[in-house]
């Protein structure tokens, strides 16, 4: 894996990190419980976006790439 540099300026959006851990719900299934594990900066940009018809409905998809320092 490569070591790409970049500007800790553009880390400017404040994101908070969190993790995923089931919970039985009672009757015999889980529940996602969802609880935070840290802030980090981060920088996102927009890398895509399109959209489609279909089905009398429109169907919009946008993509960001998000990154942050390494933890």
């Amino acid at each position: 894996m490569a070591i790409v540099l970049i500007d800790p300026g553009t880390l400017r959006t404040e994101l908070a990190l969190e993790a995923m851990s089931p919970a039985p719900d009672g009757a015999g299934g889980h529940v996602e419980i969802w609880s935070e594990i840290g802030t980090v900066f981060a920088n996102i940009e927009p890398v895509s976006a399109r959209d489609r018809f279909g089905a009398a409905q429109t169907l919009e998809e946008v993509t960001h790439r998000i990154t942050i320092r390494q933890r």
